[in-house]
């Protein structure tokens, strides 16, 4: 009995032997068939590749009026009549307002009663038989001494003498004659001040302010009225350095606005930054016949290169930045591996790479915010 104890004794013991080597080989087994990438970063990557970049870039822009002035009497008075309104619009030398005309009147009434003296004087002085005869006399009798005087006949004295008496009958006449050029002159000045009672607009455009009202005094120092001219309209911008090759003078560029796009040129670059924002304002000229552009409305301004750059492209989604440089995630093998590169002209999807990378690197475009410099990854198909 005691011997059949111990054979059922060996037989458990190598049934549990049996039972405990299996167990062991299902374990080894089980860690062979761990996923090995289980603690992979999922990324999607892109190939490197020779490319061109010339794209237009977007900036933002407001529209402005092409001219905002102030309308200012060339006299001073009283205001008598206005004959437009704010948000009026109004054509160049078009009449706005006008002062009161009497005194300017009687200012041109004044100036023709002198000419017409001067005039007179003149008149009569022509019809004046005796001093018509002492003219010539005089004038024949310096001429006489004049041949005298070059033959040495007559004295210097002698002919200073007949000079004078030329001089003396000729003043009469040529103070008449200059009588009536300044009277002349006077009702000229009398009629301009008169005509600039009328206050015109000096160029074409929206009346947009009216600071006076009939019965008020006015002086040339104060604008009565301001307008603006919104045909053409200017777009302005202020353009980065780095952008500033973009923009030529006289070149044709997209702008969008909320009334939609247009063509406009560009007419103004300037030579020197702002001192503030180191921008360099840029105007651009729209044609806006229909007035469907305004001031202060908000534009973007697409502009690109007259020649396209070329180089290894690489997607913006890939560049990472840090401490001021930038990086990108090369893939080596089942690794991320942390390259910093040098980037030049680009885009908002693509960049060129100068330095960095080659063409064919594999380069990681989404997902680098989970992976550091080595991580192991997984390329998502």
């Amino acid at each position: 009995m005691n011997r059949k104890l111990v054979v059922i004794g060996m037989v458990s013991a190598l049934s549990l032997s049996v039972l405990a080597g299996c167990s062991g080989t299902n374990d080894k087994e089980a860690m062979a068939t761990v996923d090995p990438g289980a603690n992979a970063v999922t990324v999607k990557v892109e190939d490197v590749k020779e490319g061109e970049v010339n794209e237009p870039i977007r900036l933002l822009a407001e529209v402005s009026a092409n001219t905002s002035l102030g309308i200012l009497p060339k006299v001073g008075g009283t205001l008598q009549e206005i004959f437009v309104k704010k948000g009026d619009a109004v054509k160049k030398g078009q009449v706005l307002a006008r002062l009161d005309q009497k005194d300017y009147v009687l200012g041109v009434k004044a100036a023709e009663a002198q000419l017409g003296v001067a005039r007179a004087n003149l008149q009569s002085l022509n019809g004046d038989e005796t001093a018509k005869r002492s003219l010539e006399i005089a004038q024949a009798n310096y001429d006489r001494v004049k041949a005298l005087y070059n033959s040495k006949a007559v004295s210097q004295s002698q002919l200073e003498q007949a000079e004078a008496q030329l001089l003396q009958a000729q003043s009469q006449f040529a103070l008449a004659q200059a009588n009536v050029r300044q009277a002349e002159v006077g009702l000229e000045k009398a009629s301009s001040s008169l005509d600039d009672t009328n206050i015109r607009a000096t160029v074409d455009g929206i009346i947009t302010a009216v600071h006076f009202e009939v019965g008020e005094s006015v002086s040339p120092q104060s604008p009565v009225f301001n307008l603006i001219n919104i045909d053409p309209v200017l777009v302005k911008l202020n353009v980065a350095e780095t952008h500033l090759s973009k923009f030529k003078q006289g070149m044709e560029v997209e702008v969008q606005t909320q009334t939609g796009p247009y063509k406009g040129k560009v007419t103004f670059i300037s030579l020197e930054a702002d001192a503030q924002s180191k921008m360099y304002p840029v105007e651009i000229e729209i044609p806006n016949g229909e007035g469907k552009l305004l001031p202060g409305m908000k534009a973007d301004v697409f502009a690109k290169d007259a020649e396209s750059k070329k180089g290894l492209l690489v997607s913006t989604d890939a560049i990472v930045e840090q401490d001021g440089k930038k990086f990108v995630y090369v893939i080596e093998g089942d690794k991320a591996v942390k390259r910093e590169v040098t980037v030049a002209e680009g885009n908002t999807t693509k960049v060129i790479v100068q330095q960095g990378l080659n063409a064919g690197d594999k380069v990681v475009v989404k997902g680098q915010s989970n992976l550091k410099d080595g991580s192991t990854i997984k390329v998502e198909q």
